[in-house]
């Protein structure tokens, strides 16, 4: 599909359509999935281009770990050590941009799920995340519980972030801040304020009823 696959979409440098592959599935399509990870690789996008903007690298680093097992379950050795450098390179890269930022707290709460979620994998120090994170939700959300932007999609989006950062934090035994649990609870309460009696969504800050699922 074009939405997917075109150079010049957004949704292919996410590489969001790893999950749609995965739901496919078949011998054809991982074969097809790991050649097109591959050919991405060596196209050596440029640094200063779009394709290495922090919120970029942080969603192809969650895509690229989450369907690793499905993109590379028939890789050769040298194939799965490309893989692990692609996703090193992303890892590093995104570090360091890091350290550019002047307010961390200000940064996606995407970018700090992509970094916790490499440093739990690789037995890494998560303290410090950890506390990022509950600086970014004093941050992000406001008094009443909505997102600062005041946008249902950017809200409804930041919930499934939380609730992915607390299945990681369940799957490598690590104890869920109190303060995820309770934002994710007070962000769907007002979520779900946001609807109207007959489903459809409260028009305000570019939500419309065609974005509903």
């Amino acid at each position: 599909n074009k939405f997917f696959y075109d150079e010049n979409s957004y949704n292919y440098h996410t590489f969001a359509w790893l999950n749609v592959a995965k739901k496919i599935g078949g011998a054809k399509i991982i074969s097809l999935t790991k050649q097109h990870v591959i050919n991405w690789n060596n196209k050596k996008y440029k640094t200063y281009s779009f394709v290495w903007e922090s919120d970029l690298i942080a969603k192809r680093l969650i895509n690229l770990i989450f369907n690793f097992d499905f993109y590379a379950v028939s890789a050769t050795n040298d194939e799965k050590e490309i893989f692990r450098s692609i996703i090193l390179k992303h890892y590093f890269v995104l570090k360091l941009q890091m350290k550019f930022i002047k307010s961390r707290n200000e940064q996606s709460i995407e970018i700090t799920k992509a970094l916790l979620l490499f440093h739990l994998i690789n037995k890494l120090q998560t303290e410090k995340i950890f506390q990022l994170i509950n600086v970014q939700l004093n941050t992000h959300i406001n008094s009443d519980g909505l997102h600062k932007s005041v946008n249902p999609c950017t809200h409804a989006e930041y919930i499934n972030d939380l609730y992915e950062i607390k299945n990681m934090c369940l799957y490598f035994n690590v104890k869920v801040p109190k303060k995820i649990d309770y934002q994710i609870t007070n962000m769907s309460s007002v979520l779900k304020n946001l609807f109207h009696k007959d489903k459809t969504i409260a028009l305000f800050n570019g939500s419309n009823n065609a974005n509903y699922e």
